[in-house]
């Protein structure tokens, strides 16, 4: 193996190898941001895994285009604020990731709406702890090959109209606590 790195050492000389842009690989809106309401706090971070890359650091930035309620914290990748009701409506924007290769980009949508109709009837968290264990960071922990069930109670979520059947979840990939 040292023969190889030294032949490769010698045969690139002073050269390094080629490093790739960074690539978009978990889209923004794939990873079902939540809507923003009218004059409540928003908030949402995307996840880590959202471009994939070479370099030992990447750096954010997103269009000019954003209304003016939306923060964008890049060090966090969080975008917060709280709308209000003349920011009803969709926008979209591009999300931008920049690295000594290159940038990749990816076009995010946000919609605000008035009310989502939707509340918390019974606790999330404590659901989620019944069905296994819970990293303490909003995941929950599963085994390799090991299969699971889950099944959240009927009155988890309400609405001022009928009531919630489908509940959907994204993976994020593994992060580190």
């Amino acid at each position: 193996m040292s023969f190889l790195f030294t032949l490769s050492l010698s045969l690139l000389g002073p050269y390094s190898l080629v490093q790739a842009i960074p690539q978009l690989s978990f889209p923004v809106n794939a990873q079902v941001p939540p809507l923003a309401i009218v004059s409540q706090p928003f908030s949402f971070t995307f996840s880590p895994s959202t471009f994939s890359y070479d370099t030992p650091s990447i750096s954010y930035s997103i269009s000019n285009n954003t209304p003016s309620w939306l923060q964008f914290d890049a060090s966090t990748r969080t975008f917060s604020g709280t709308p209000s009701t003349s920011d009803v409506g969709n926008f979209s924007f591009q999300l931008k990731a920049n690295d000594s290769a290159g940038t990749a980009t990816g076009n995010v949508m946000f919609l605000v709406v008035e009310s989502d109709g939707v509340s918390v009837g019974r606790d999330i968290e404590a659901q989620l702890e019944g069905f296994g264990g819970v990293d303490g960071h909003g995941g929950i922990v599963l085994r390799n090959q090991k299969a699971f069930s889950w099944q959240f109670a009927a009155d988890t979520f309400k609405t001022t109209n009928t009531p919630k059947t489908t509940y959907y979840a994204v993976s994020t990939g593994s992060s580190t606590p």
